[in-house]
């Protein structure tokens, strides 16, 4: 096992490789309607922005996570960071909508081999008792993107547009690449030994009912978890007429929110155990939900989506570590980022279908918005209490 300072700097260089991912899949979003003007294209259209990433992540997913399981996790996260750096150059500097939409395809494969080989990564080289803490933390990196793209975009959006601010992903994401340089390698004891690795198919004999069930559960779960974030800016500067400070404004608020929803979702499943904190969470969400669809005014919005984002990013939090201890050893970072990406797989169109709906039925983004998290949270609860035994996972001290 590694020193408690190596421990450290292997999560700060997975949290930042997770960070920079939600980053820049929400400077698409808050940036969505001016990309849209400048390719001179609809917002409807322009929604495939953030669709075909979440569409070819599954690829990053079998491929990236392939590779670390059979040449090593360290190579692997290094590789993938610089290909992330590329691809966000690519966008800043894209001269026509092809162009751009081929670059949010490509950070896509880039995005879906981060997440599971991240978390085993890290997971696999810390001390059991620290796992949900850190499951809650790595996770966090999720809306630790989002709230610095929301920074970013009430700072300095309408000085430097968005290829700017696709430009500051680029020097963050090219540090990155430079900390995971110099990572230690993982010890021979926290890995599979070479002669035991095998491919996806051949680990996966006798455990596809366990990869049903993890697949349904993700995408209930990728469902919900959108549908309250990707057109919540749009939602706030069409229907709710607030201004690029206020949509900032509330995104920092309800971000520092899902933050801390994470690390507590992730610290308590290591206490009472990882379903019963999930089921808790998903069931408040339904509490929330009629505030979070019916609040107007500023005040009522931002304390209605940090309530939101926090119990949201409490499921989220246990994830990661939910996720590796389902996983069959051999597989690990295949099979967690094959689960957690196919879900997003399932659910890619939603936000170009949620665009379509308000716009083609004349439906406020609200009621839109808040009947597919309706649906998707009962589903998810309803998994969950049907598959008692398989989503208990692992005991929380166990790997």
């Amino acid at each position: 096992m590694f020193s408690r300072a190596q421990q450290n700097r292997i999560i700060v260089a997975c949290l930042g490789g997770w960070t920079m991912d939600a980053f820049d899949f929400f400077v698409t979003a808050f940036a969505l309607a001016g990309i849209a003007r400048d390719f001179s294209t609809s917002l409807t259209t322009m929604t495939w922005a953030m669709s075909l990433p979440l569409a070819t992540r599954i690829i990053g997913a079998l491929v990236v996570g392939g590779l670390a399981d059979t040449v090593g996790r360290k190579r692997v996260l290094v590789g993938n960071m610089l290909a992330f750096t590329l691809c966000e150059l690519g966008a800043c500097t894209a001269p026509s909508l092809p162009v751009f939409l081929m670059f949010r395809g490509l950070f896509g494969v880039v995005m879906g081999g981060e997440w599971g080989v991240c978390t085993a990564y890290a997971l696999d080289n810390i001390p059991p008792a620290r796992r949900g803490f850190v499951s809650g933390l790595l996770q966090g990196g999720y809306p630790m993107g989002y709230l610095l793209a929301a920074v970013l975009y009430g700072l300095s959006y309408d000085m430097m547009g968005w290829r700017g601010m696709y430009a500051v992903g680029v020097a963050v994401a090219s540090a990155i690449v430079i900390l995971r340089l110099s990572l230690p390698a993982p010890a021979p004891a926290t890995g599979v030994a070479r002669a035991e690795r095998v491919d996806f198919r051949s680990g996966m004999r006798g455990h596809w009912s366990l990869l049903g069930f993890a697949v349904l559960f993700m995408s209930a779960g990728a469902t919900f978890s959108h549908a309250t974030q990707d057109l919540y800016p749009t939602l706030m500067r069409l229907e709710r007429q607030m201004s690029v400070h206020q949509v900032a404004t509330i995104a920092v608020a309800y971000n520092m929110g899902a933050v801390a929803g994470c690390i507590c979702g992730g610290t308590l499943s290591q206490r009472f155990g990882r379903l019963r904190v999930v089921v808790r969470a998903a069931m408040a969400i339904l509490c929330v939900l009629p505030f979070w669809m019916l609040s107007s005014g500023f005040i009522a919005t931002l304390l209605s989506a940090v309530a939101m984002q926090f119990l949201v990013m409490c499921v989220y939090g246990v994830m990661p570590v939910y996720l590796n201890e389902l996983a069959p050893q051999s597989i690990r970072s295949t099979f967690a980022g094959f689960v957690y990406q196919i879900g997003f797989l399932l659910t890619s169109a939603n936000a170009t279908l949620q665009a379509w709906l308000a716009t083609h039925y004349v439906l406020p983004y609200s009621r839109v918005l808040a009947g597919t998290v309706l649906l998707s949270v009962m589903v998810f609860i309803f998994l969950l209490l049907r598959n008692p035994g398989a989503a208990r996972g692992a005991p929380a001290t166990a790997h």
